[in-house]
């Protein structure tokens, strides 16, 4: 009876064990988001730091700085909008 005790302790310490390392190696493998390239917020055109610290969102894999939380509101209402005004932006300073 102890021994069928003992193999399900050891068998519920090797699952936990696996799930440690898959857990650890799924976050190593999460790509970086696409770095911001401008210096202005994305929703204010604000230029960053003059509210304080940037707020940083990432969003679908694109990392967005805003001048702060509350311009996080609208971006999230229309985030295809922003995201087409980063395009464009990019565009603009790739010229």
């Amino acid at each position: 009876m102890k021994i069928q005790y003992l193999g399900l302790a050891l068998a519920a310490s090797a699952l936990l064990f696996l799930a440690a390392v898959t857990s650890r190696a799924a976050e190593q493998t999460v790509a970086k988001p696409k770095p911001y390239p401008l210096d202005k917020c994305l929703v204010s055109d604000e230029k960053l730091g003059s509210m304080g610290q940037p707020y940083v969102i990432v969003h679908e894999g694109q990392e967005i700085k805003l001048c702060c939380k509350a311009c996080e509101k609208g971006f999230k209402k229309e985030p295809a909008k922003y995201l087409k005004k980063l395009e464009a932006e990019q565009k603009k300073k790739a010229k």
